[in-house]
C-alpha cells in the first residue's frame, strides 16, 4: 500500500491501505471585479484509502496555514461529502477531491488570513506571471506583444515599454507630473510609484523624485508676514514663527484669530483704507495720500476681479473672459465653466446640455453673429448648401449634417470622412454615430473597435441628419 506520493515518485508502503498526501494549488481564481487574490498557496490534503478502495470511503483532511480552522472544517465535510457519493458509484476518488478544492477557490481566498500580507504578495506574483504569458495590445501604439515585454500599473493596465519609456521621458523632462497617469480614456489612475521606481531609467527616477519633492514642499511652505521666514504649514489655523515668535493664521496672513473666520480681501482693503482715512485726517501728509490712493486703488482693483473675473475651481487664480465661450481651461489644466464656476474637466461640453448654463452668454451669441454677418460666413455655407439641394438634392440629403454643439448645418466631405469639423463652433463631430468628440480625442474616437474614419455613403431620406 501507498503511504504518501512525493513529487519525485517514491513511496512507502504500510499493511492494508495506504495514504496519499496531495497539495493542490489555487491559481487563476475569479472572484469578481473588487477581488483582493486571485491565487492562493497550496492547500494539503491528506487521504487515507481503505484495502477496499474504491467501494468504501476512507478519512481525508486538509491543512493550511492561512484558512481559520472553521473553513478548514467546511473543506473536510464538503470533501467527505463528495467522495461518500463517489464512493456508492465505484469510481475513484483523488481527483474529484482535488477539483472539487479547486471549484472552491474564491471562497477560500474570501477566508484567507492575510495579517502580514504574504497572501497578496503571492497572487500578485502569479498574477503577474501569467499577465507575461499573455498576448498584449498596447492602447498607444496598438501594437501586439507579449506582456513580458509590456509595463503593468497598479490599476491593470499595460502600456509597451517604448511607448512608456517615451512617454516617461517626455513627461519627466518638461516637468509634468501629473500626467503621469494611465491613458486608457475609462481609467486615467496615476502611475503607481512602485511600478516607477522599477521600470524608470535612474537618471528619469532621479528628477522625478525631485520634481515631487520640489511640489510637495511649495504647497505646504508658508512664510512669516514679519520677518519671511519660510515655514511648513502643519495646521491651516495657527503658525507660530520659531525666529519673530509672531502669531499668524497661515490661510489669511493676518494675526491669530481663533474664533473669527478669516476676513475676505475686500473686508481687509476696506479696514486698512478707514485706518489710513482716520490717520490722514490726523496728518494729512503726502505720503499718507499716496497709500491712501494705493489702496483705493486696490480695493476698486479687487471689486473689479469679483466683478469681472470667476474664480478657477482648481488653483483659485482670477480668470477674464474676452471673448469666446463660457467653457475655460486654466493654465493649472483644470476645465470650468466661466458663467457658475463649476470644474467640469470630466464632464466637458456635457455640463452645458444639462440647461443650467449656456455654452455662449447673450451678448457674446450677438457679438459672434455681427462678426459672422461681417464675412458673410453664413450667408456663403447657406447658399453652398442650398445651391447642393437644388443641384443634387439626393446627394444633399446624404451629406447634410447638424452640429451637435452648436446646431448649425454641416456638408460632410465627398470622400466619406465622419470626422466633421463644425464651420460655425469649430468642434468636431462624428457624422457615423452623431457624438461630439472632445477636443484632442479625435484619434482615440475613431481607433479600431470605435467607429470608422470613412465609410460608404448612406442614401438617407430627404432631411438633415441630427448630430
Amino acid at each position: 500500500a501507498v503511504v504518501a506520493v512525493h513529487g519525485d515518485g517514491s513511496a512507502v508502503l504500510v499493511d492494508g491501505g495506504c495514504t496519499v498526501a496531495l497539495s493542490v494549488c489555487l491559481d487563476g481564481i475569479d472572484g469578481g471585479d473588487g477581488a483582493a487574490l486571485t491565487a492562493l498557496p497550496a492547500l494539503a490534503l491528506r487521504v487515507g484509502l481503505p484495502a477496499s478502495y474504491p467501494l468504501e470511503a476512507g478519512e481525508v483532511s486538509a491543512s493550511a496555514p492561512w484558512l481559520p480552522p472553521g473553513e478548514l472544517q467546511d473543506v473536510e465535510r464538503a470533501l467527505r461529502g463528495v467522495w461518500a457519493e463517489a464512493a456508492g458509484d465505484g469510481e475513484p476518488v483523488l481527483l474529484l477531491l482535488v477539483q472539487e478544492v479547486m471549484d472552491r477557490g474564491a471562497r477560500l481566498a474570501a477566508a484567507a488570513i492575510d495579517e502580514d500580507g504574504a497572501l497578496a504578495e503571492y497572487s500578485a506574483e502569479r498574477e503577474a506571471e501569467r499577465f507575461r504569458e499573455l498576448e498584449v495590445t498596447c492602447p498607444v501604439c496598438f501594437t501586439e506583444s507579449a506582456g513580458s515585454e509590456h509595463v503593468r500599473f497598479g490599476c491593470g493596465h499595460s502600456l509597451c515599454r517604448g511607448c512608456f519609456d517615451s512617454l516617461s521621458r517626455i513627461n519627466i523632462t518638461e516637468g509634468a507630473l501629473s500626467s503621469m497617469r494611465c491613458v486608457e480614456p475609462d481609467c486615467g489612475q496615476p502611475m503607481d510609484p512602485s511600478t516607477l521606481r522599477r521600470e524608470l531609467a535612474p537618471e528619469l527616477l532621479q528628477r522625478m523624485e525631485r520634481l515631487a519633492l520640489q511640489r510637495d514642499v511649495e504647497a505646504q511652505a508658508v512664510f512669516c508676514p514679519r520677518c519671511e521666514t519660510p515655514h511648513v504649514r502643519e495646521t491651516p489655523l495657527l503658525a507660530v514663527c520659531v525666529k519673530c515668535f509672531y502669531a499668524w493664521c497661515p490661510t489669511c496672513r493676518e494675526a491669530y484669530h481663533p474664533s473669527q473666520a478669516c476676513e475676505t480681501e475686500q473686508v481687509k482693503l476696506a479696514r486698512k483704507l478707514r485706518r489710513m482715512e482716520d490717520a490722514r485726517k490726523a496728518q494729512d501728509s503726502e505720503r499718507r495720500a499716496a497709500e491712501h490712493r494705493r489702496l483705493e486703488e486696490e480695493l476698486k482693483s479687487a471689486s473689479a476681479l469679483r466683478a469681472n473675473t470667476t474664480r478657477c475651481p482648481g488653483c483659485g487664480a482670477h480668470v477674464s473672459k474676452t471673448a469666446g465661450c463660457n467653457k475655460m481651461t486654466c493654465h493649472c489644466g483644470v476645465g470650468f465653466c466661466y458663467a457658475c464656476g463649476k470644474d467640469f474637466t470630466v464632464a466637458g461640453y456635457g455640463h452645458f446640455r444639462s440647461g443650467l448654463c449656456t455654452l455662449f452668454d447673450p451678448e457674446e451669441i450677438r457679438r459672434w453673429e455681427h462678426q459672422m454677418a461681417a464675412v458673410d460666413q453664413a450667408d456663403v455655407q447657406a447658399q453652398r448648401i442650398l445651391n447642393l439641394v437644388r443641384q443634387a438634392p439626393q446627394e444633399a440629403a446624404e451629406r447634410m449634417f447638424r452640429c451637435p454643439t452648436c446646431r448649425q448645418v454641416n456638408l460632410r466631405p465627398e470622400n466619406g470622412l465622419n470626422h466633421i469639423k463644425c464651420w460655425a463652433c469649430r468642434s468636431s463631430s462624428c457624422f457615423n454615430c452623431g457624438a461630439g468628440i472632445l477636443r484632442g480625442k479625435v484619434r482615440d474616437h475613431f481607433r479600431p473597435g470605435g467607429c470608422p474614419q470613412h465609410s460608404p455613403v448612406v442614401r438617407a431620406a430627404a432631411g438633415v441628419r441630427e448630430g
